[in-house]
Protein backbone atom coordinates (compact mmCIF):
# COMPACT_ATOMS: atom_id res chain seq x y z
CA UNK A 1 0.00 0.00 0.00
CA UNK A 2 1.09 3.57 -0.55
CA UNK A 3 0.29 6.56 1.57
CA UNK A 4 1.38 9.76 3.24
CA UNK A 5 2.45 10.02 6.87
CA UNK A 6 0.09 12.38 8.67
CA UNK A 7 1.90 12.07 12.00
CA UNK A 8 4.64 9.99 13.58
CA UNK A 9 5.58 9.96 17.25
CA UNK A 10 7.58 7.88 19.68
CA UNK A 11 5.59 5.97 22.29
CA UNK A 12 6.48 3.86 25.32
CA UNK A 13 4.61 0.89 26.75
CA UNK A 14 4.18 0.41 30.50
CA UNK A 15 6.99 -2.15 30.45
CA UNK A 16 9.40 0.42 28.97
CA UNK A 17 9.44 -0.92 25.40
CA UNK A 18 9.57 1.92 22.90
CA UNK A 19 7.86 1.99 19.53
CA UNK A 20 6.53 4.54 17.07
CA UNK A 21 2.91 5.29 16.28
CA UNK A 22 2.40 6.45 12.71
CA UNK A 23 -0.78 7.80 11.22
CA UNK A 24 -0.81 7.03 7.50
CA UNK A 25 -3.76 8.27 5.45
CA UNK A 26 -5.74 8.68 8.66
CA UNK A 27 -5.11 5.14 9.97
CA UNK A 28 -2.89 4.40 12.99
CA UNK A 29 -0.07 1.82 12.78
CA UNK A 30 2.58 0.75 15.27
CA UNK A 31 6.20 0.47 14.13
CA UNK A 32 8.45 -1.65 16.34
CA UNK A 33 11.66 -1.60 14.27
CA UNK A 34 13.47 1.71 14.91
CA UNK A 35 15.33 1.36 11.59
CA UNK A 36 12.02 1.62 9.72
CA UNK A 37 11.37 5.15 11.00
CA UNK A 38 14.77 6.60 10.10
CA UNK A 39 14.31 9.55 7.76
CA UNK A 40 10.52 9.60 8.05
CA UNK A 41 8.65 12.78 8.83
CA UNK A 42 5.19 14.19 8.54
CA UNK A 43 4.28 14.31 4.86
CA UNK A 44 6.67 11.56 3.75
CA UNK A 45 5.24 9.29 1.08
CA UNK A 46 5.76 5.61 1.91
CA UNK A 47 4.99 2.15 0.65
CA UNK A 48 4.06 -0.22 3.46
CA UNK A 49 2.58 -3.54 4.51
CA UNK A 50 0.98 -4.34 7.85
CA UNK A 51 -0.61 -7.13 9.83
CA UNK A 52 -3.08 -7.19 12.68
CA UNK A 53 -1.66 -7.85 16.13
CA UNK A 54 -3.97 -9.36 18.75
CA UNK A 55 -6.79 -9.03 16.25
CA UNK A 56 -7.11 -5.26 16.36
CA UNK A 57 -3.77 -3.41 16.36
CA UNK A 58 -2.13 -2.68 13.01
CA UNK A 59 1.61 -3.29 13.00
CA UNK A 60 3.85 -2.25 10.09
CA UNK A 61 5.80 -5.22 8.72
CA UNK A 62 7.46 -3.49 5.75
CA UNK A 63 8.04 0.22 5.25
CA UNK A 64 9.89 2.02 2.48
CA UNK A 65 10.29 5.76 2.01
CA UNK A 66 9.25 6.73 -1.52
CA UNK A 67 9.58 10.49 -1.40
CA UNK A 68 9.76 13.30 1.10
CA UNK A 69 11.01 16.08 -1.15
CA UNK A 70 7.76 18.00 -1.23
CA UNK A 71 5.79 16.07 1.40
CA UNK A 72 2.70 15.90 -0.78
CA UNK A 73 1.05 12.70 -1.96
CA UNK A 74 0.43 13.86 -5.50
CA UNK A 75 -0.43 10.91 -7.71
CA UNK A 76 2.06 8.40 -6.28
CA UNK A 77 0.81 4.95 -7.05
CA UNK A 78 -2.68 5.96 -8.15
CA UNK A 79 -2.17 4.27 -11.50
CA UNK A 80 -1.35 1.11 -9.55
CA UNK A 81 -4.50 0.98 -7.40
CA UNK A 82 -6.03 -2.44 -7.15
CA UNK A 83 -9.73 -3.18 -6.92
CA UNK A 84 -9.30 -3.68 -3.18
CA UNK A 85 -7.58 -0.27 -2.80
CA UNK A 86 -10.42 1.39 -4.69
CA UNK A 87 -13.01 -0.40 -2.54
CA UNK A 88 -11.23 0.66 0.66
CA UNK A 89 -11.09 4.28 -0.55
CA UNK A 90 -14.76 4.17 -1.48
CA UNK A 91 -15.78 2.69 1.88
CA UNK A 92 -13.66 5.25 3.75
CA UNK A 93 -15.23 8.09 1.77
CA UNK A 94 -18.70 6.76 2.54
CA UNK A 95 -17.85 6.43 6.24
CA UNK A 96 -16.76 10.07 6.48
CA UNK A 97 -19.69 11.27 4.37
CA UNK A 98 -22.06 9.46 6.75
CA UNK A 99 -20.34 11.07 9.73
CA UNK A 100 -20.68 14.53 8.15
CA UNK A 101 -24.35 14.13 7.20
CA UNK A 102 -25.62 12.16 10.20
CA UNK A 103 -27.29 15.12 11.88
CA UNK A 104 -28.94 16.62 8.79
CA UNK A 105 -32.67 17.06 9.21
CA UNK A 106 -33.75 15.53 5.90
CA UNK A 107 -35.86 12.47 5.17
CA UNK A 108 -34.08 9.14 4.76
CA UNK A 109 -34.10 9.09 0.94
CA UNK A 110 -32.78 12.66 0.72
CA UNK A 111 -30.11 11.96 3.33
CA UNK A 112 -28.97 8.87 1.41
CA UNK A 113 -28.72 10.87 -1.83
CA UNK A 114 -26.76 13.67 -0.13
CA UNK A 115 -24.44 11.19 1.61
CA UNK A 116 -23.68 9.23 -1.56
CA UNK A 117 -23.04 12.43 -3.53
CA UNK A 118 -20.66 13.66 -0.83
CA UNK A 119 -18.91 10.28 -0.68
CA UNK A 120 -18.38 10.38 -4.46
CA UNK A 121 -16.84 13.87 -4.18
CA UNK A 122 -14.57 12.74 -1.35
CA UNK A 123 -13.49 9.67 -3.32
CA UNK A 124 -12.78 11.82 -6.38
CA UNK A 125 -10.67 14.15 -4.26
CA UNK A 126 -8.76 11.24 -2.70
CA UNK A 127 -8.00 9.75 -6.11
CA UNK A 128 -7.24 12.91 -8.08
CA UNK A 129 -6.82 15.80 -5.66
CA UNK A 130 -9.52 17.65 -7.59
CA UNK A 131 -13.11 18.27 -6.46
CA UNK A 132 -14.21 20.65 -9.18
CA UNK A 133 -17.65 19.84 -10.48
CA UNK A 134 -17.88 18.70 -14.07
CA UNK A 135 -20.00 20.89 -16.33
CA UNK A 136 -23.43 19.15 -16.41
CA UNK A 137 -24.02 20.51 -19.94
CA UNK A 138 -21.25 18.28 -21.33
Amino acid sequence: MKGRIDEIKEMEKKNGNKYHLATINGEKYSIWDPKQVEGLKQGSVVEYQFRYEKGRYKSITELELIDDSNCELGNYGLEELTGKDIQIGRMTSLKYAMEITKDLGFGLEDKIDITVDLAKRLEKYINSGNIEEEDPKR
